[in-house]
């Protein structure tokens, strides 16, 4: 990840806020990276979300995100939306794949 451009103070911290836009929509704004070694904190915070509701990931500030945090973006969006929520994805399409895997830019993208 550092070949690619991630700074050494993102390896382990990921920089991110969740906040309540209205009574039905929560944002979630991440800058940086967003990879493997540092995205549990993100992943605990998004467990706790309230079900049912508009979830907006902005990802625009973001400027590096890995296969892993794609893969649970993906699996988020999946089931919260089973379980009666809606997820849209803003400023991922800025993103280019390093890899042909299947799973760059996947349904995520797909809003």
């Amino acid at each position: 990840h550092l070949l690619r451009g991630v700074n050494l103070n993102n390896l382990f911290k990921i920089h991110f806020e969740i906040k309540k836009k209205d009574a039905d929509t929560i944002e979630v704004d991440i800058a940086h990276s967003a990879i493997f070694s540092n995205f549990m904190p993100l992943k605990t915070e998004l467990g706790a979300i309230e079900k049912g509701k508009s979830v907006i990931f902005k990802l625009h500030n973001t400027y590096f995100i890995d296969l892993t945090v794609l893969e649970f973006l993906e699996d988020f969006k999946h089931n919260y939306e089973e379980s009666g929520g809606k997820c849209q994805f803003i400023g991922i399409d800025k993103h280019k794949g390093f890899s042909g895997h299947s799973l760059f830019l996947p349904k995520v993208a797909k809003t």
